[in-house]
């Protein structure tokens, strides 16, 4: 039928003349609902969808297609087709830029059109992480919009978070600091990216200043705490004539994770991650007696004022997950800070108790500085991270994993290894790990007892692996320190082949475990 023309034609076609010809045939054959079904009004009606009523009651043609093609931009952007949807508000702000002289409501129109143009242009840049080049003069439009004044009945607060993330992301420090706050809806916003943007300017000194570090805490404590008043802050408040406004005086925390998403200045992660892993620390600090690792950490107090604030543990949790999923997508972060970002990850994980996602996270930080092992100098591995490795490989039961990290030591604990090879129960298999070891007490230890259990095979598997050249006592200096960087790279990756290869299980069989480890190009 005609009207299943019309309505094909209007779902799939993106030629304003085609539009232009259905909305025609529709209005002619009196069928007005059928904008309706395909395009329904949105039941919050925004700044553009009020001008749009407007210009449709001087000119319903015109303003039914802009309707139209705006809907369908918006719903090429839901299912991550920008180029349509950057496509069709182009055509939107070209039909409607030579009449805006016309009426004060399409100026309006394509004012919003540009907006969500540039919105779209600053967010597919910030996902490909490409901030130094300036396609298309995006950074001056990005700095147009910022130094505009905006009312707070039109602004659009996604493009101001994502315009100011985009600054950050470019390290545009002066201009950020430069900025005036004209609206209330989003000084929020500004007035955290200028805290950030003062870190920053502070960040080629020797220490970052004590002032700077406070306010920075101090804000994102307001934002995840809910404040305890007494009764005559309640009174207080009361009496304020603004007090329905009361409930927005800070950002949200959704709105904090979403500013959060989008910056990826490699500096400004870092600090921002360990402000959260150290205030997550705080929280847990009666459940867990793990220090947790970050490079910012000496800045942050040590204590929270629990008479002034309240924050719930599962929002710190869900948003530092957040920016760890952030910090793991990003592309271009240096290799130190993302090691050591890792390592601030697993000691979190350890805290709470997942073992395994800890000890992921360990190699996953080791293999991301050594390049997956290829060299041998591990700056983030100290003491402190050898022993929560051990720590978690003790509660997951793999007594063979601990004896071979001890020797990860600056000096193996043969207590420990001592202590966990007479264990009766080891859910991992000792044979994985004989090329592994090079501490000759280590393995002297292993052969007696495997001697004890009767364990023959596995015990002249043993005594052949202690036979080597390389391990031989009265091997020269050079050859003995060869034979250990050997032997560590071997560990390393039998522990990276134990958490991080698909199909990992417990008990897996040596053919499974021998085919998956040969897929991977160490070296």
């Amino acid at each position: 039928s005609a009207q299943f023309k019309c309505q094909t034609r209007l779902l799939h076609s993106f030629e304003p003349e085609i539009l232009l010809q259905t909305i025609t045939e529709l209005d002619n054959a009196k069928l007005p609902q059928i904008f309706i079904e395909l395009f329904p009004p949105s039941i919050m009606q925004s700044p553009i969808d009020q001008s749009l009523n407007m210009i449709m009651n001087t000119n319903h043609l015109l303003g039914q297609l802009i309707r139209i093609l705006h809907e369908k931009a918006k719903r090429a952007k839901l299912y991550n087709n920008h180029t349509q949807s950057r496509l069709l508000l182009s055509q939107a702000i070209d039909i409607l830029s030579p009449l805006h002289h016309q009426d004060i409501s399409i100026g309006q129109v394509v004012k919003y059109l540009h907006y969500d143009r540039l919105l779209f242009d600053l967010t597919e840049s910030i996902s490909k992480q490409t901030f130094l080049d300036n396609e298309n003069n995006l950074w001056e439009k990005c700095q147009s919009f910022l130094k505009e004044n905006h009312s707070d009945n039109d602004i659009n607060t996604d493009l101001v978070r994502v315009a100011l993330a985009y600054a950050l992301s470019r390290n545009e420090i002066q201009f950020l600091q430069s900025l005036i706050q004209t609206g209330r809806r989003t000084r929020f916003y500004l007035d955290l990216a200028k805290v950030f943007a003062r870190l920053l300017n502070n960040e080629n000194q020797p220490q970052i200043r004590p002032e700077l570090v406070r306010e920075l805490w101090d804000r994102i404590l307001d934002i995840l705490s809910d404040k305890l008043q007494g009764p005559g802050a309640i009174k207080q408040s009361r009496n304020r004539h603004q007090q329905s406004n009361t409930l927005n005086d800070k950002l949200s925390v959704v709105d904090l994770q979403k500013f959060l998403i989008n910056i990826h200045h490699p500096i400004l992660m870092q600090i921002i991650f360990s402000l959260l892993s150290r205030l997550y620390s705080l929280i847990l600090v009666e459940q867990s007696h793990v220090d947790i690792y970050s490079e910012y950490s000496r800045y942050w107090p040590t204590s929270i004022d629990y008479r002034q604030r309240s924050i719930r543990t599962s929002t710190v949790a869900q948003l530092t997950q957040a920016l760890f999923e952030h910090i793991q997508a990003s592309k271009y972060l240096p290799i130190q800070i993302k090691s050591s970002l890792y390592r601030t990850q697993a000691d979190i994980y350890l805290t709470l108790q997942q073992y395994t996602q800890a000890m992921h996270i360990y190699i996953d930080a080791i293999s991301i500085e050594t390049a997956i092992f290829s060299s041998p100098v591990v700056s983030q591995q100290d003491d402190t991270m050898i022993r929560n490795m051990i720590k978690a490989a003790l509660q997951l039961g793999y007594h063979t994993q601990v004896a071979c990290i001890c020797q990860l030591l600056p000096t193996p604990d043969y207590n420990i290894i001592f202590k966990t090879l007479q264990e009766n129960y080891m859910n991992d298999d000792i044979d994985d790990y004989y090329e592994c070891i090079w501490d000759l007490a280590l393995l002297e230890s292993l052969i007696n007892n495997l001697s004890l259990r009767g364990y023959e095979d596995k015990k002249r598997l043993a005594i052949r692996i202690c036979k080597q050249k390389d391990l031989n006592g009265n091997n020269s200096d050079e050859i003995r320190l060869r034979m250990i960087r050997v032997k560590r790279r071997l560990l390393f990756k039998q522990l990276f082949a134990h958490y991080l290869l698909p199909h990992s299980r417990l008990y897996r069989s040596r053919a499974m475990m021998k085919f998956h480890y040969q897929q991977i190009t160490f070296d």
